[in-house]
């Protein structure tokens, strides 16, 4: 029979821990919790009902010894970035959620890092604000000490964000970048490593290719939620897999799509597309292309696990 302490610990957890695969992410785990809650509690819960569990994340507790869940990876997101504890960040991939105090603390948080991660870093922050009009500028200098660990970074919902020239220039180990809603206007200056670039629901109105000429490794890039009217005929060839232009303002396609993108899944869902406006030649052409549209207008799901792939 389970004893009162055990009901109670697990009614705190059901209540305030959200669980995805192996990563189980805690949050507002008040004072009155943490009376009931205490380290060996923590681990034997978890671990003991779940092998598969590699990552705790919280947003509020004091430090946890990682001697005592040393089959769990543990980190951290305290309400203060002064109590930050970078002891708790030796995870190889590491998970925050900033809430809308801290909206104005990346560069802080990118420098609190510092000498805190070993191995590669993937850094996913959603600050969950669309609506804040003021911006925050982020320097190169906020990630220099960690610009080789990071393989990842995605940044969500953070208001406007102002990235420094050459910011992302010296992340020469970067694959993944995702930046939505954050206002940019224009594609930032890449390193060639990435693999994977989202940059959707962000304020790009003209498209150009330049920004992703020197962009070798590109495989799947997603602009959708834009504001782009036209799509400029290729000066060159993307090896592209996937590339996702839906919820934009595109309403035809001036050149030979099929040729210009032989083997990329494309993705125009949710664009005023008509084929009246294209040339006959163009139509014919780009046939193969609209009727692909249309199939993804009905299979966004389908199209979204590609995606994801």
């Amino acid at each position: 029979m389970k004893s009162f302490l055990f009901i109670q610990i697990a009614q705190i957890f059901a209540e305030k821990c959200k669980r995805v695969e192996n990563y189980v992410e805690c949050t507002n785990i008040e004072n009155t919790d943490r009376n009931i809650i205490y380290e060996k509690d923590i681990c034997n819960y978890f671990v003991r009902n779940s092998t598969s569990l590699t990552e705790l994340h919280f947003d509020s507790f004091e430090k946890i010894d990682n001697e005592k869940c040393e089959s769990v990876r543990i980190s951290y997101w305290q309400t203060s970035l002064k109590s930050f504890s970078r002891g708790s960040l030796l995870a190889s991939s590491v998970v925050f959620d900033l809430d809308n105090e801290n909206i104005f603390a990346l560069g802080e948080l990118f420098r609190s890092l510092e000498d805190s991660a070993s191995g590669t870093l993937k850094l996913r922050v959603n600050c969950n604000n669309k609506e804040l009009e003021q911006t925050q500028k982020v320097n190169a200098s906020d990630v220099e000490s960690i610009q080789s660990q990071i393989s990842e970074l995605d940044l969500k919902q953070c208001g406007k964000v102002e990235f420094e020239d050459g910011f992302f220039d010296y992340l020469d180990n970067l694959e993944e970048l995702s930046l939505q809603f954050i206002g940019l206007k224009e594609v930032p200056s890449l390193p060639t490593s990435v693999k994977f670039l989202d940059l959707s629901f962000n304020d790009l109105r003209f498209l150009s290719w330049t920004p992703f000429s020197r962009l070798d490794n590109l495989k799947k890039l997603k602009l959708l939620g834009n504001s782009f009217y036209e799509i400029p005929t290729p000066e060159y060839q993307l090896k592209l897999i996937y590339f996702d232009l839906s919820n934009n303002r595109i309403a035809s396609l001036p050149f030979n799509v099929s040729s210009a993108f032989p083997d990329t899944v494309l993705a125009f869902m949710n664009n005023p597309l008509d084929c009246d406006l294209c040339s006959t030649r163009d139509a014919i052409n780009n046939a193969l292309v609209y009727t692909r549209i249309r199939l993804l207008k009905h299979d966004s799901q389908l199209l979204e696990n590609f995606s994801r792939k």
